[in-house]
């Protein structure tokens, strides 16, 4: 007989022994596999398994690796060693098993197998509930960065009216590309602060322009120097084409802060807009703070 032969004379004595055993189970459910198939379809089958009693070594392997509780009938030495190897005692000999050992060998496995089950259902109620502890914290942490960018705004809106005036007129100009834009405010500021921003703003712009030019003008000392330095100033800003801002009849809905617009083009500078800014590139920063 060949070796080929050999195999598939065992493989028949193999499946003809599991099918005497399928009929010892009567109405219980069961199904019987004609062709296994692959070792990775005998895993996977294997790992839906809630236990597995088996005397072949490599089902015993295959089960154990995906963590399915087990009883071994030992026909050979390596079964045994295999199962003591894994801390596994429940298995029995070929020779000397009866059907009470079997069914305890069974009954200890499907206890273990409870007793797994239960342990992954706590681990995953116990992962939920850190999962939404974590969501939670995140929500509460979140809450506290929110109501920090909520007072800062809080508190450049009471800027008294001066302060409130010259911090605009620093936005506009930093915001400002060609000296020539609108200023739009709200209908409170344009009415509260409104000239002032501009006058500001436009000065600086003038300083920026000329600043050499203005400095040895101021240097006439008293009023004739400062009327000098600001007809200088104001000159060159002029020539350059630039500290020419101004207010625009319309307003914006919006809780302070400023728009610039040159024909079509606007630039959002309300504190809304650039807290939020602030809040995306500082949330971090913010955070370490609060919560060191």
């Amino acid at each position: 007989m060949s070796i080929a032969e050999n195999i598939a004379q065992v493989r028949a004595n193999i499946a003809a022994a599991a099918r005497e055993a399928a009929e010892c189970l009567g109405d219980t459910p069961h199904y019987f596999l004609d062709d296994a198939g692959t070792a990775g379809t005998i895993i996977g089958a294997l790992s839906r398994m809630e236990a597995v009693v088996s005397m072949r070594l490599h089902a015993l392997i295959f089960a154990a690796g995906q963590g399915i509780p087990l009883a071994g009938v030992v026909y050979d030495p390596k079964v045994s060693a295999f199962l003591r190897y894994i801390g596994q005692e429940n298995f029995a000999g070929l020779e000397t098993l009866t059907l009470d050992q079997l069914k305890a060998m069974i009954d200890k496995a499907a206890a273990q197998a409870g007793k797994e089950a239960a342990k992954r259902q706590e681990e995953r109620l116990v992962s939920a509930a850190q999962m939404d502890a974590k969501k939670l914290l995140l929500a509460a942490k979140q809450a506290c960065i929110d109501e920090a960018f909520d007072k800062a705004q809080e508190k450049l809106l009471a800027l008294d009216e001066g302060e409130y005036a010259q911090l605009l007129a620093r936005m506009a100009v930093k915001a400002a590309k060609t000296g020539k834009e609108e200023i739009l405010l709200n209908a409170k500021d344009r009415e509260r602060v409104g000239p002032q921003v501009v006058a500001w703003a436009n000065t600086l712009l003038a300083e920026a322009a000329a600043p050499k030019a203005a400095e040895k003008a101021g240097k006439v000392g008293g009023k004739a120097g400062a009327v000098l330095s600001a007809v200088v100033t104001g000159a060159s800003a002029l020539l350059q084409g630039t500290a020419q801002l101004t207010l625009s009849q319309e307003t914006r809905e919006m809780a302070g802060g400023l728009t610039l617009r040159d024909g079509n083009v606007e630039v959002n500078c309300a504190f809304e807009t650039q807290l939020r800014v602030l809040r995306e590139e500082m949330a971090a920063q913010v955070a370490g703070i609060l919560f060191p």
